[in-house]
């Protein structure tokens, strides 16, 4: 008896622990952006006099439950840096001096388009130093279809970035995702998840039928 209470509380303990690493029940975008600012050409390392950007490579998370219109948590697209405020900000004699960026957005798994390019248009403030980032300017989302391993769908990709507000600061670029469809719409269990489940449900059921048979004695 105490051998087999054991066994259902450790399976069980196994099932809670191993929720999150057994989970099959999102997906996740990889891949790496590059910047081009004034239609210039797209580089890792894009930069004009005082302002540069330095693209990364991310991981764009859905949302866990794989529920449509929920968006994923934000991730890291790339970043601004002010090398030089006296070069970025004396390089506009106006109120603020408008520059346009693009960000390529390059996916690995199968994604279509790819890469996805980003418009964006940048303001700089002299009088302020600030650098105001508008990733809406031309366009919110960007619609694309995928298709990963035993999953297929369509999707919505957003970007944002903060402004930067004096001197030193950065700013950061970021993005999600999030489905529109997703086939099969509800992804089944790992096996390990099934397997666990699977012995959890014998152990609880020999239990009850050894209590069972202890009470009709």
């Amino acid at each position: 008896m105490k051998n087999l209470a054991r066994y259902a509380l450790f399976v069980f303990i196994v099932l809670i622990v191993s929720s999150d690493v057994a989970r099959a029940d999102h997906i996740t975008f990889t891949g790496q952006t590059q910047g081009a600012f004034d239609g210039g050409p797209f580089s890792s390392i894009a930069s004009i006099p005082g302002l540069t950007f330095t693209g990364t490579s991310f991981a764009l998370h859905t949302d866990v439950f794989g529920r449509p219109f929920a968006n994923g948590p934000l991730s890291v697209l790339g970043n601004f840096v002010v090398t030089d405020a006296t070069a970025l900000f004396s390089s506009c004699s106006s109120d603020v001096c408008f520059r346009d960026f693009q960000l390529l957005v390059a996916f690995d798994s199968s994604v279509s388009p790819n890469p996805i390019i980003v418009q964006a248009r940048l303001a700089i403030r002299p009088s302020n130093h600030v650098v105001g980032m508008d990733f809406s300017a031309l366009r919110s989302i960007y619609d694309f279809s995928f298709t990963q391993g035993e999953f297929s769908g369509t999707g919505g990709f957003g970007t944002g970035a903060n402004n930067i507000r004096g001197f030193p600061e950065d700013g950061i670029v970021f993005g999600n995702v999030f489905f529109r469809s997703l086939d099969p719409p509800h992804p089944t269990p790992e096996p390990t998840t099934m397997l666990l489940f699977g012995s959890a449900g014998v152990g609880l059921m020999l239990l009850r039928r050894y209590r069972a048979g202890r009470i009709q004695r």
